[in-house]
């Protein structure tokens, strides 16, 4: 049974160490250590995907393995723990229908928030 190996790179000053077992991410830096099952990818207003929930649209910040991060100009429209149903995500050449259940809802400017929106298949 092979045991679990861990490589440490620097990207940019942050520290990134990643599992041989390719589930854990942790990084850190000058500020507090973050623990990662898998990537934030990033999602541009050029990458054409579209997010209604309950019909109304939102922009996608970023996509993980287990959901997004959605981005508000308010942050009473959500609660932590509230499912979401229907979340409709739009590709170029398909779409998915799902449920989601928010994870977190964070200030991270002035008038801007950000929610964390685990997707259930």
């Amino acid at each position: 049974m092979e045991s679990n190996r861990k490589t440490t790179i620097d990207l940019n000053g942050l520290e990134v160490e990643i599992s041989s077992d390719n589930r854990t991410l942790k990084s850190w830096g000058e500020e507090e250590a973050t623990l990662r099952r898998s990537f934030r990818v990033p999602v541009d207003q050029d990458d054409r995907v579209q997010l209604k929930i309950q019909s109304e649209p939102f922009q996608i910040s970023n996509v993980s393995e287990g959901g997004l991060q959605v981005l508000l100009q308010q942050d009473d429209l959500f609660f932590t723990g509230q499912i979401l149903d229907p979340v409709d995500i739009f590709f170029p050449e398909t779409s998915l229908r799902l449920k989601g259940k928010v994870t977190y809802v964070d200030q991270i400017d002035v008038d801007r928030y950000a929610l964390g929106l685990e997707l259930i298949f």
